[in-house]
């Protein structure tokens, strides 16, 4: 057996393990809670630290961005459901879709709230005080 044939079966495992392992950038990467951020958003909201525009859209500060798809929410207080806060969850750019949240629960017969400008068809609750919707 010649000398380079005994270096490369030598070196060859070592090389191919050095490929197996996780890239740095993946390590050093952090996951995101959207629920954390969402519940942040909300919080900041019911403290007044986040106040809507004439419009009822809070832009949502770098720290925050994430929460919505589009930087932004849409706020507004209902006269039953207390604050109400949309959060753009559209994937698809035909369907706007909406996480709600909801100081109080929403009446079961309720089909549709106003929030801001948004016009919002009630899909589901997700949970607590959230609630699926569709623009209409």
């Amino acid at each position: 057996m010649n000398f380079s044939r005994l270096v490369w079966i030598c070196l060859l495992p070592v090389i191919l393990s050095s490929a197996c392992g996780k890239p740095e950038d993946k390590e050093n990467g952090q996951l995101i809670s959207f629920t954390s951020l969402r519940d942040k958003v909300v919080e900041r909201v019911e403290k007044g630290e986040l106040t809507p525009n004439s419009s009822g859209i809070v832009s949502l500060p770098d720290d925050l961005k994430a929460a919505s798809n589009d930087a932004q929410v849409f706020v507004s207080k209902d006269a039953n459901a207390g604050l109400l806060i949309a959060f753009n969850m559209s994937i698809n750019p035909h369907r706007k879709e909406y996480l709600l949240y909801a100081e109080r629960d929403l009446p079961q017969t309720v089909k549709t709230v106003q929030v801001g400008a948004l016009n919002l068809t009630v899909a589901g609750k997700g949970g607590e005080h959230w609630y699926r919707t569709v623009a209409r």
